[in-house]
């Protein structure tokens, strides 16, 4: 299984914030429609979460050619069996 993790993908679109905490990059990428008042609850935070790494991909995908393997190369942890798999050439 492929592990994504957002705070990496936000390092690379911008890698210059002083935070990468779900708030901030809330703040940052002016996601709008979240529960007013939810914040740290599980269904506000992965519904926060997906919009952020919709609007992350977005932005990385600026020519039309992002492919999983970029998407991994930038936001999967160097020791996941999946990242490394795709990096040797396996899928």
């Amino acid at each position: 299984m492929l592990v994504i993790d957002t705070i990496k993908l936000a390092k690379a679109v911008a890698p210059n914030l002083k935070s990468y905490s779900l708030t901030a990059l809330i703040d940052e990428f002016d996601i709008a429609d979240l529960p007013p008042g939810a914040q740290h609850r599980a269904m506000y935070d992965a519904f926060a979460t997906a919009k952020l790494f919709l609007i992350l991909i977005q932005r990385l995908d600026g020519d039309g050619q992002l492919t999983l393997a970029k998407l991994a190369e930038l936001g999967a942890s160097p020791n996941d069996p999946y990242f490394l798999s795709i990096q040797r050439g396996l899928f």
